[in-house]
């Protein structure tokens, strides 16, 4: 890969549709705060999160929020490898964003929570129904949602597959979107 190609696990990032602004705030103080949490938030909706961190970590990104890590989080996990060399890079992530047992990334509780069968359906494995999320108790199918369409769904969230207990989540609709689908003409009824 040349210098200037993107990776290609980038394309499958929920940064790429936001501003590319938001990830490279100008401070990390006072009122770069909360951009920084938003840039977060959304990088722990994202399916390719762990990839991201590891190739910021890898490759020393010295700017921006790549993996959900600021710079400074990037640094102070080199510098604790640096300082226990027997430390697994995991636990060293983890100490720096988690302390004091502070959440994990929805997307990572979520994976850990699920299989995906031979026809590519995704199903949930425990008996607990649903786990917080942004201060609210959510179940699987809306943390599906979520995590694929990155905004709180309008209504009722059906599955479009017909499988019972299936949340895929590009198998899944809200009632915004099975409007948009039951008022869209056939292509029959389309003048030409």
């Amino acid at each position: 890969m040349s210098h200037n190609q993107r990776p290609e696990w980038m394309a499958d990032g929920a940064c790429r549709t936001e501003e590319p602004s938001q990830f490279f705030p100008d401070g990390s103080t006072g009122g770069w705060i909360p951009v920084i949490d938003h840039a977060k938030a959304i990088c722990n909706t994202c399916p390719v999160l762990t990839t991201c961190r590891e190739w910021a970590l890898d490759t020393r990104q010295p700017y921006g929020i790549w993996g959900g890590m600021t710079e400074q989080e990037r640094r102070r996990v080199h510098n604790r490898l640096a300082n226990n060399r027997d430390m697994p890079r995991e636990q060293a992530v983890d100490a720096v964003l988690y302390p004091r047992g502070k959440g994990r990334p929805v997307a990572e509780l979520f994976a850990e929570r699920t299989e995906i069968d031979a026809d590519g359906h995704t199903r949930w494995l425990l008996q607990h129904s649903s786990f917080a999320y942004n201060n609210r108790n959510r179940t699987p199918r809306q943390i599906a949602w979520l995590l694929t369409h990155h905004r709180e769904p309008e209504g009722r969230i059906t599955a479009t597959c017909g499988i019972k207990g299936c949340i895929t989540g590009t198998h899944l609709a809200d009632e915004t979107m099975r409007r948009a689908t039951f008022e869209t003409p056939a292509p029959e009824q389309v003048a030409a």
